[in-house]
This record gives C-alpha cells, sequence and structure tokens, in this order.
C-alpha cells in the first residue's frame, strides 16, 4: 500500500518540498516502525540495520520530466515519479523488514512524504536487495483538487 502521509499536503502549501530542487531519500524500517499516515519525518527509530544497508536510506533520481501535470481519467493531477526502483547489496541478513519511507532530506526534519506498508515483514538473504515501484505508469505522487492521497 502507498499512502501520501497526512502532513504533506499542508506542507506543500508551506513550501516546504521542492520537487525539482531538493533531496529525496528512500530508506527501509523494521516492522516495530509502524510507519502509518501519521508519520511526520523521517527518524533512524526502527530503521533497518545491516551491513550494506546505508542509513538514511538511498536518493532517489526523478523521472525524466517530473514533476508534472497529468491528466488522469481526464483530471489534472500534480504528479511525480523517481526511477522505477532502488537497491542495496547486502552482507548480511535483514531479519525484518516491512516498511519504506520517501522524505525529503534538504526540508528541516527531512520531513515524510510517502509511507510504503509492504503488509507484512520480510527477511532478505544477503545480496542485492531491489525495491520495484509498482506502477510504473502510475505515479508516486498524485495530488488532484479535492483528493490528498493517491
Amino acid at each position: 500500500m502507498i499512502r501520501i502521509v497526512d502532513s504533506f499536503p499542508l506542507e506543500l502549501m508551506k513550501k516546504s518540498h521542492d520537487f525539482v530542487n531538493d533531496t529525496f531519500k528512500f530508506a527501509l524500517f523494521e516492522e516495530v516502525a509502524a510507519l502509518d499516515g501519521d508519520t511526520t519525518a523521517y527518524s533512524t527509530t526502527g530503521e533497518v540495520t545491516a551491513a550494506g544497508y546505508t542509513a538514511g536510506g538511498v536518493t532517489l533520481t526523478a523521472a525524466t520530466g517530473y514533476p508534472k501535470l497529468e491528466a488522469i481519467n481526464g483530471i489534472n493531477h500534480a504528479c511525480m515519479r523517481w526511477d522505477t526502483s532502488v537497491a542495496w547489496t547486502l552482507t548480511e541478513t535483514i531479519s525484518d523488514f516491512r516498511y519504506g519511507l520517501i522524505y525529503n532530506d534538504t526540508s528541516t526534519g527531512n520531513l515524510a512524504c510517502v509511507v510504503l506498508d509492504f503488509t507484512c515483514g520480510f527477511a532478505v538473504a544477503s545480496g542485492p536487495l531491489t525495491i520495484q515501484f509498482p506502477l510504473a505508469n502510475r505515479p508516486i505522487i498524485n495530488i488532484r483538487p479535492g483528493q490528498g492521497n493517491a
């Protein structure tokens, strides 16, 4: 499940996020972190720790031409997409990760944008770990008038 955090629309109005110039990251969290719509910022609490995983996550690269307006079902949406995957090369096992967090590493307080809930904890053996963003034909952040979540 992909969820835009509840604080995100207000932060947009306050100009807390600049999707052209700010650095956005994707970090992994264990099941105990219990990230949800109330998550407001990146924190190391509950973040995955394993050799080969970088604390704070990896920097996301904006997909070509984003952010931009897209017409979806005849309605204009402000949309953001990043490259379709992020990856780490682990040298030890991650025993229990459940969440991903997209957050603004440039903003004061590392403001949260999107929580990805993989619905259950996963164990991952050493080696490559790749998270493929779902639905390459659909933006990760999708805001339209009257709707706060994608």
